[in-house]
């Protein structure tokens, strides 16, 4: 067959008729009636309503640059992702677990015992300047905001210390005894030796026990190179502490706070490095 007539055919000159087009040029045929052999509306656009010998696909129908770029972006991104989360494994690491601990939890280990296994509730360390503050006002609060620890069996102040033995033994068999040793930390306190002798030794006892059993509460801003070497160590550690306010709704949440923090002695996850 030299001859043959499509003309009443319906083309769709689109780029999977590539193939034909490339037919027609290479082959011995002849097409019969050429311009009356159109491409159909399905044809793309350029195309549409024109004989068919005048639909070149090599035009328009060449390798697809999107796809292979978007390819080779994704291949060139995995590599480089690769690369980075290799170097950084250690930080992803790190990012991941603290992640894991907000959206599943973490269990918290504490001591079974409570404040009544103890021979006394809670032990208050201040500086001398501050007992006026710390009698008249703050554990008259204390003691409406958690009253099943009985005055009677909170220290405050050199009065409260068990007789016998010079003040640093009573001191220590205090710290030993109580269930919470809460420090007041003031302006007062930076140049106090007692007092920082007395929370070196309540700091030398957590370290001991494994126990957070010291909580911190900070009568005042200090400045930060002012503070005491043992209060900025307790600090980094995230251990436990609240910003005393005036403010009324502020003070409501601090003691709060601090209640809850009184109930429980949580396991130390290391020590501080006195």
């Amino acid at each position: 067959m030299r001859h043959f007539d499509i003309s009443q055919n319906h083309l769709s000159c689109t780029c999977n008729l590539s193939w034909f087009r490339t037919f027609l040029n290479q082959g011995n045929l002849t097409l019969s009636n050429p311009q009356t052999t159109l491409c159909s509306p399905q044809s793309i656009s350029q195309f549409v309503g024109k004989p068919i010998l005048e639909f070149f696909p090599g035009k328009v129908c060449g390798p697809n640059l999107t796809v292979y770029i978007s390819a080779s972006a994704l291949i060139l991104t995995c590599i480089v992702g690769s690369i980075l989360a290799w170097r950084n494994r250690w930080w992803l690491n790190y990012k991941c677990f603290h992640l894991r601990l907000v959206v599943v939890g973490y269990y918290e280990m504490e001591d079974a015992r409570d404040h009544q296994d103890y021979r006394y509730d809670l032990n208050i360390i201040f500086p001398d300047e501050d007992e006026g503050w710390v009698l008249e006002e703050f554990l008259v609060a204390l003691q409406g905001h958690l009253p099943e620890f009985q005055r009677n069996r909170i220290v405050c102040g050199d009065d409260d210390l068990p007789l016998g033995g010079t003040r640093y033994d009573a001191i220590d068999r205090v710290i030993e005894n109580s269930f919470k040793n809460l420090v007041i930390v003031s302006n007062a306190s930076v140049n106090d030796a007692n007092y920082l002798m007395t929370l070196q030794m309540a700091v030398a006892h957590m370290n001991d026990v494994q126990l957070e059993n010291v909580v911190m509460v900070f009568r005042e801003d200090i400045p930060d190179n002012q503070l005491p070497y043992l209060v900025r160590l307790f600090l980094s550690k995230n251990k436990p502490y609240f910003q005393w306010t005036e403010e009324r709704y502020q003070q409501m949440l601090v003691w709060e706070g601090l209640a809850k923090a009184m109930t429980r002695n949580k396991k130390m996850n290391g020590i501080l490095p006195l």
